[in-house]
């Protein structure tokens, strides 16, 4: 967790602004993964890990925020102005948290069906998972190198099924053999 820094009352109007830019990122991101949630496989690891890694270190930003608002809110001589901004503060702060654990959840789903994870299955894994489900089958034709392959896989054993010459062009021939 990050080391405690008090502030004074007078940063009430930045950690308001902040908390308010925060949310609106929180939310496109949270958004963005509930549309890959539709498009399996669109994730790398690395991708996962790092909204993982971010997020976790925004909930320990979150408890410090909370902590701050709390101090301030034990302050004896707050202006109504100042009350209100501070419960404005508080509501910013509790619909953060339900993001954050949001996109972490989202985030913890998504990391079992990351394009690393489809492409350690061999195919005969993949196919029998898309005949069970055909959902966990459906890859992104353009982000998907198992798709590449399979796409290049057919053309060849089209091509390289005339001659034996030619499916020695081929170095996946033996592929077809």
């Amino acid at each position: 967790m990050p080391e405690r820094i008090w502030h004074p009352i007078s940063k009430l109007e930045f950690f308001l602004d902040r908390t308010r830019r925060w949310a609106v990122d929180a939310k496109e991101n949270a958004e963005t993964l509930e549309e890959a949630r539709t498009k399996p496989h669109v994730l790398a690891d690395a991708d996962v890990a790092r909204i993982k890694r971010v997020y976790t270190e925004q909930t320990g930003d979150l408890t410090l925020f909370e902590e701050q608002a709390e101090a301030w809110g034990e302050l004896p001589d707050l202006s109504p102005s100042r009350r209100a901004k501070l419960t404005t503060l508080d509501e910013q702060l509790a619909e953060l948290r339900t993001l954050n654990k949001k996109v972490l959840d989202l985030a913890d789903e998504l990391a079992k069906g990351t394009i690393d994870t489809v492409m350690a299955i061999s195919d005969d894994e993949l196919g029998l998972a898309g005949a069970v489900r055909p959902e966990a089958g459906r890859v992104d034709p353009h982000r998907s190198r198992l798709a590449r392959t399979v796409r290049t896989r057919s053309v060849s054993s089209r091509m390289t099924a005339g001659t034996a010459a030619s499916a020695r062009s081929w170095p996946w021939s033996s592929l077809h053999g």
